[in-house]
């Protein structure tokens, strides 16, 4: 069942994603890196004007996003997604909006323990102007 395209929906896709045994974690995460918009689609309920602005996005940063979500969820990590701002009521004109995302690393040292581990985290975020 596709999910809607917010916080508590990215997160049912993400867990739902994680879930998997790990031929099929595989296989989503390949599908993922070689064609983000059709993977974005299989599990996400996107408008017709989501979908276009996904087609349209720069191929390099689609290429990064795709790979820092993998890689996320391969290092068991989890991303974090939210969507701030009003989102335009004409769908068509659909007022201006940014994309971002950030990787986070975050080290860990247990007292007693000869290693440190290394945490990985990944935002993502909307925001409508």
């Amino acid at each position: 069942m596709k999910q809607l395209l917010n916080t508590a929906g990215v997160a049912q896709v993400e867990a739902t994603i994680l879930a998997l045994p790990p031929q099929e974690f595989k296989r989503e995460t390949n599908l993922l890196r070689q064609d983000l918009p059709l993977w974005l689609q299989r599990h996400v309920q996107l408008t017709e004007p989501e979908v276009r602005q996904l087609n349209e996005m720069p191929e390099q940063f689609k290429k990064d996003l795709a790979e820092a979500i993998a890689l996320t969820w391969e290092n068991g990590g989890i991303v974090s997604f939210t969507k701030n701002g009003e989102k335009s009521k004409d769908e068509e004109n659909e007022n201006p909006k940014d994309i971002f995302f950030k990787e986070h690393k975050v080290s860990a040292w247990r007292v007693g323990s000869t290693e440190s581990t290394i945490y990985t985290t990944l935002s993502i975020e909307i925001v409508y102007r």
